[in-house]
Order: structure tokens, then sequence, then C-alpha cells
């Protein structure tokens, strides 16, 4: 995160820093916030449980199924890469440029 920020400060117009900075971190959040929902949400569509067993008598009171895990990282890694490119070509296909 630091980085990207040291990024964003660096590439903002000399005449517009601060408001430059402060657009682009609230960007930033926006995209964390959305991060966690897409999580949560995945997880819903993905379930994938650990093994729980009982202190006292030691029996199993939730089996582990992680049956769904694999297709849970490979919609996680498509996710990964095709949201930014997707990004980037309405991007460009729109017109937009960098500072």
């Amino acid at each position: 995160m630091v980085p990207m920020l040291a990024w964003i400060a660096n590439s903002a117009p000399a005449h517009l820093k601060a408001t430059f900075f402060a657009v682009m971190s609230s960007f930033a959040n926006l995209a964390l916030s959305a991060s966690q929902l897409g999580t949560k949400y995945l997880n819903q569509l993905y379930t994938v449980t650990r093994e729980v067993r009982d202190d006292s008598t030691g029996a199993i009171t939730i089996p582990a199924d992680y049956s769904e895990l694999g297709m849970l990282l490979v919609t996680v890694t498509a996710l990964g890469l095709l949201l930014p490119l997707v990004a980037i070509g309405l991007t460009r296909s729109a017109g937009l440029r960098s500072a």
C-alpha cells in the first residue's frame, strides 16, 4: 500500500498534488472495501470448512470439507487477472489518459 501511495504522490501534477493524492487514496480505499466484499461473497459461494473437534470429548463436531477449494482458487486467480485487464481496456477505449 505504501509504495502505491508514494507512486500516486509522485505522479500527481505539481499544482494539484494534495487534491490528486486525496482522490486517488479514496479510490484505493474503495478498491480495498470492494475486495473485502468480494472475498465475503466468494466464501459464501464456495464453502470450505475445517475440522472442528469438541474439547471435552474429542468428537468431530464439524467435518473438514475442502472439495471446493480448487475451484475457489481458480476463480480468484481468474478474477485477479481479468478484472485489471478489463479496467485497462475500458480506460483505453474511453480515451482516458494518465497524468
